[in-house]
């Protein structure tokens, strides 16, 4: 019995990772300053992304990015 809830309890709630495909990725970052306005391509990025999946809906369990 045990073993039977433990498979449901994992049916009910799968979990999908998505990683950026930095070949396939750019990004830039443009904002203002009191001198004028600025934009920057990032050369060095990551990201993951991990959702959870309960019911056929989805939601967000955790985000991880990093620019630099």
């Amino acid at each position: 019995m045990l073993v039977v809830l433990m498979l449901l309890a994992t049916m009910a709630f799968s979990q999908d990772k998505y990683m950026l495909e930095k070949s396939e990725s750019n990004m830039s970052v443009s904002g203002t300053s009191t001198v004028h306005d600025w934009e920057m391509d990032v050369k060095n990025f990551d990201g993951i992304v991990s959702l959870e999946t309960e019911d056929g809906e989805k939601s967000i369990k955790s985000v991880y990015f990093v620019a630099k």
